[in-house]
């Protein structure tokens, strides 16, 4: 394994449901030699130690290799929907932010504070600081860069929607680029994440 490890938090037995969705999430982690990944939808169960809010809710986090822990200099978890890591690499520093977006279907409302609250966090960092954003952003940017040269790469699938015009305009209004319109994928790798069919 090269010598990676994750922490994975210790704590009372885990539910066989709760417990095979971390075994599931951090051994591809081990295997692909990953080193951080923004993970999201983690679910409150008793009081196990994979779980989001402190309200019960889903939450975000961030998992992070034991090789990289002493990289971390600032951990703020602002709600259930953002969480902030602050790493330094060689000389620079990196806000690494988990954001969960509110689904499809949830009000605009909600989704309106998720994004102004973002704004707010992204606005907020040093200029000379970098920022990943990564996470659940639940839109469809589609495989077009119209309108959005410089943001979008040219390289995703489907027909855009509300959300994903909205990802697209806070990345332009931010200055990022979405990193994964930038290449092209095999085609099984487009979709990040189906629907589990009903049996």
């Amino acid at each position: 394994m090269g010598g990676v490890q994750l922490k994975v938090p210790r704590g009372p037995p885990h539910p066989p449901t709760t417990k095979r969705r971390m075994e599931n999430l951090v051994e591809p982690l081990f295997m692909k030699m990953i080193l951080m990944m923004a993970i999201n939808d983690l679910i409150k169960s008793g009081e196990t130690s994979l779980r989001g809010g402190n309200d019960g809710k889903a939450g975000v986090g961030v998992l992070v290799a034991e090789k990289l822990v002493d990289k971390v200099v600032e951990v703020r978890r602002l709600d259930n929907q953002i969480m902030v890591i602050k790493m330094i690499f060689g000389r620079k520093l990196y806000n690494i932010i988990s954001a969960y977006v509110p689904q499809v279907g949830r009000s605009e409302e909600e989704k309106d504070i998720f994004w102004d609250s973002l704004f707010g966090v992204t606005s907020r960092l040093a200029i000379e600081e970098g920022i990943i954003l990564a996470g659940d952003l639940n839109g469809h940017v589609v495989a077009s860069s119209e309108g959005y040269e410089g943001v979008h790469g040219g390289f995703s699938y489907g027909m855009r929607n509300l959300e994903g015009e909205r990802i697209l305009d806070f990345s332009d209004a931010m200055d990022m680029i979405v990193c994964n319109t930038m290449f092209k994928k095999e085609s099984e790798k487009l979709v990040t994440y189906k629907v589990p069919k009903v049996q």
